[in-house]
C-alpha cells in the first residue's frame, strides 16, 4: 500500500519580521553613510572649486593702483564686491545656498619692496577655507601703455634690445600660449590704460598657426580663424593703424603676465633690422657726405579689442640727419611678420649736406658706430659691445678706463667688477668712440633668518643665521640689533645671549632690509633645597600682627613656583599668603612655610595682654 503524506509549513512571523526589521535598518543604516561621506567629497569639493575661483579673479585684480603702496598695508575687497564688479560669477556652497559675502574676501599685503601676499578666504555657511600666495612685483603688470610715440631721439647709440630683453631674458617656445584656467566671469571693459580684471576658460586654447595682419593703411586687423574654443583672456581681434611685427601662435590672446616672455622672439626680430638698416643708414651717409644715425628700434605691446590680453608686438624705426642746431627724421617704418617695411616718412632721396657741420664732408672717413653709448650693469654682469665700422675692414681694439671697475675683452664682452663708472672705449686708429658704464652694486632684495622665535632659559647661548637674497647682493655686511638688550643681547656674528626673563626682538639688517626673529626668555628651572624660617619661636599677644622672615635655597629657586603659608590652629592665630600672622586667640599654634616640597616651621604662642592697676 502507498500511503501520500503531505507535508505542512509552519512559518514562525514573529521571527521573521523580526529578522526583516534588522535587514531594513541595516540597509538604512548604510545608505545613510554613503550619503554623508558622498556629500562630505562633494562639499570639500565644491569649496575647493570656488575658492581657486576666487583666487584666480584675485590674482588678476591686484595689480597696479590696486595694490597697497606702504610696506606691511593691505587692500581688500569683499566677494560682494568682486560679484558687483564681474570679476565673478555668483557661486553656491554645497548645500546650493549663496556664501557669505561680507565675510568672504580677498586681501593684499605688501611684506617687502617686491612681494605682497594675496589672501583669498571663502565662508560658506558653517565651512571656511583660504589660499595665502606670494607674488613677486617682476611678475606683476602695472603699466599697459600702448600709444606709439614718435618723440625725436638724439642718442645715436641706444640699447638695440631695449626694455623687452633687459625686464626678462627667458627663452621662450614660439608657440607658447596661456594655457590657465578659471571659471571667473570674463571683463566686458575696453578701456585702453587699465589691466584687465578677470578672465574665462573652460577648455584649452586653440593652438593654430598665427594669423597673417595686413599691412595696408586700415586701422582694423582681425583674427577670421574660426575659434570655436573659449579663450582665457579673449580672441586676436585687435585695432592697429601699423601692422605688427611679431603675432603671439593661436586664436587666443596670451596672458598680459606673459608679455616679457615673448622677448627675445622679439629682440631678435628688431636687431636684426636694426643691423640692416644701420648698413643702409651708413652707406647712405657716406654717399652724401651727410651725419646720419639710427635711433634703437621702439617696441609696443599690441592689445586685444577688449583690453584683456596681449595679441603682438610692432616695432618702429627711425633713422635721422644730425643738423648743426636740430636733427631731422629721414625714414621712418614699422615692419610686418613677412619683412616688409609700412613706410610713415621717407626723406632719403631729399637729403642736403649741412655746410655748418663739422661732421658732414664728401669723403669716406673712419666711423665707428657703438650699440650703445651708456649701460647699466650690476656687478658680476657681462655685456656684449658691438663696433660698426665704416669702411667695414678695419680692425677694432678695445679699452677699459679703469679695469678695477669693468674689463673688456677683444671681442668687445664687457665684465662689471665693481660699483662705479668707467669708459670703455673702441679704437680704429686715431678714430675712437666710447661708451660710458656704469656699474652698480647689487642690491639685497630680501633677508632671512634660520627660525622666526627661539625660547632660551637665562644664560643660554643660541646662534641665529642670516641668509641674503639674491646670493650675489654686492654688500653681505649684516648689522644685528636687539630691541630690549636686558632680556637678551646679540653679537656681530649673530649669537644671542639671554640675560633675563622676557621677550626680544633681534633684527639682522643689510641695506635697509631686514629680518626679525622672537626670543623669549624663561627662567631656568632649578629645584628647591630648603625652605628656612629665620624667626625663631615667638610668643605675641592678642590682636598683634607679625610678618615672619623666611628665605628659599638656592637663591632663584623659588620662581615661577608656589608659596604656601599655613597654621595649625587658625583659632589662635591666622597667616596669609604674605606671610602676615594675625594674634586671633590665646594658645599656641604651628606656623608651616612651603615651597616645592621643602618646608620649615616654627611655634607661635599668643597671650592675653594684661593692664596693670
Amino acid at each position: 500500500m502507498y500511503e501520500d503524506k503531505s507535508r505542512t509549513f509552519k512559518i514562525n512571523w514573529k521571527s521573521f519580521l523580526i529578522k526583516m526589521a534588522i535587514l531594513l535598518v541595516a540597509v538604512f543604516i548604510f545608505l545613510w553613510l554613503v550619503s554623508i561621506i558622498t556629500k562630505k567629497d562633494n562639499k570639500e569639493s565644491n569649496i575647493g572649486t570656488n575658492l581657486k575661483v576666487m583666487q584666480d579673479a584675485a590674482l588678476e585684480y591686484f595689480t597696479g593702483s590696486k595694490l597697497p603702496v606702504a610696506l606691511n598695508t593691505k587692500k581688500t575687497i569683499t566677494l560682494k564686491e568682486m560679484i558687483d564688479s564681474k570679476l565673478l560669477v555668483e557661486f553656491k556652497d554645497q548645500n546650493g545656498k549663496a556664501c557669505n559675502m561680507s565675510d568672504s574676501y580677498a586681501e593684499a599685503t605688501k611684506v617687502s619692496d617686491d612681494d605682497y601676499t594675496i589672501k583669498v578666504k571663502l565662508v560658506c555657511g558653517k565651512e571656511n577655507d583660504y589660499v595665502i600666495n606670494t607674488i613677486t612685483v617682476d611678475n606683476i603688470i602695472t603699466d599697459n601703455t600702448n600709444t606709439d610715440t614718435n618723440t625725436d631721439n638724439n642718442n645715436e647709440n641706444q640699447d638695440i634690445i631695449g626694455d623687452i630683453t633687459d625686464a626678462n631674458n627667458e627663452n621662450v617656445n614660439n608657440n607658447n600660449t596661456n594655457t590657465n584656467q578659471n571659471t571667473s566671469k570674463p571683463s566686458t571693459s575696453t578701456s585702453t590704460n587699465k589691466k584687465p580684471t578677470t578672465t574665462t576658460t573652460t577648455t584649452k586654447p586653440s593652438t593654430s598657426t598665427k594669423p597673417s595682419t595686413s599691412t595696408g593703411s586700415s586701422n582694423t586687423q582681425t583674427n577670421t580663424n574660426a575659434n570655436t574654443t573659449t579663450c582665457p583672456y579673449g580672441n586676436k581681434e585687435y585695432y592697429t593703424t601699423y601692422p605688427l611685427s611679431y603675432v603671439i601662435s593661436g586664436n587666443c590672446a596670451a596672458s598680459r603676465e606673459d608679455y616679457y616672455k615673448y622677448g627675445n622672439q622679439v629682440s631678435a626680430i628688431g636687431n636684426k633690422e636694426y643691423l640692416k638698416l644701420r648698413e643702409e643708414i651708413s652707406a647712405l651717409g657716406s654717399s652724401t657726405g651727410t651725419s646720419l644715425y639710427v635711433d634703437s628700434p621702439i617696441y609696443v605691446g599690441v592689445y586685444n579689442k577688449a583690453n584683456t590680453g596681449l595679441v603682438g608686438y610692432q616695432i618702429k624705426y627711425v633713422a635721422k640727419q644730425r643738423l648743426t642746431y636740430s636733427t631731422k627724421i629721414i625714414y621712418e617704418y614699422y615692419l610686418d611678420q613677412n619683412g616688409n617695411r609700412k613706410v610713415v616718412i621717407d626723406n632719403r632721396s631729399s637729403l642736403k649736406v649741412d655746410n655748418n657741420n663739422t661732421n658732414s664732408g664728401t669723403s669716406a672717413k673712419t666711423n665707428i658706430i657703438l650699440n650703445t653709448s651708456s649701460k647699466t650693469m650690476n656687478i658680476g654682469d657681462t655685456y656684449k659691445l658691438t663696433a660698426t665700422v665704416t669702411p667695414a675692414s678695419k680692425i677694432v681694439s678695445w679699452k677699459s678706463s679703469d679695469t678695477s671697475i669693468a674689463t673688456v675683452g677683444s671681442d668687445g664682452l664687457v665684465i662689471a667688477k665693481k660699483s662705479g663708472t668707467v669708459l670703455i672705449t673702441a679704437y680704429v686708429g686715431n678714430v675712437n668712440v666710447s661708451a660710458k658704464i656704469t656699474v652698480l652694486d647689487v642690491p639685497v632684495r630680501r633677508v632671512t633668518l634660520n627660525v622666526s622665535s627661539r625660547t632660551l632659559e637665562v644664560g643660554d647661548t643660541y646662534k641665529l643665521r642670516a641668509t641674503i637674497n639674491p646670493d650675489s647682493a654686492s654688500n653681505k655686511t649684516i648689522t644685528w640689533s636687539s630691541d630690549n638688550t636686558s632680556v637678551a643681547t646679540v653679537s656681530t656674528d649673530g649669537t644671542v645671549r639671554a640675560r633675563r626673563s622676557g621677550v626680544a626682538y633681534i633684527t639682522a639688517t643689510v641695506d635697509g632690509v631686514s629680518a626679525t626673529a622672537r626670543i623669549t626668555v624663561e627662567e631656568e628651572d632649578i629645584a628647591v633645597r630648603s625652605v628656612v624660617i629665620n624667626d625663631s619661636d615667638l610668643t605675641i599677644f592678642l590682636g598683634e600682627s607679625y610678618r615672619i622672615s623666611y628665605s628659599i635655597n638656592p637663591s632663584g629657586s623659588a620662581y615661577g613656583k608656589k608659596i604656601y603659608f599655613s597654621t595649625s590652629n587658625a583659632n589662635v592665630a591666622t597667616i596669609d599668603t604674605n606671610g602676615v600672622i594675625r594674634a586671633v586667640g590665646t594658645g599656641t599654634t604651628r606656623i608651616t612655610v612651603t615651597c616645592d616640597g621643602k618646608s620649615d616651621y616654627i611655634y607661635v604662642t599668643v597671650s592675653e595682654l594684661v593692664y596693670l592697676r
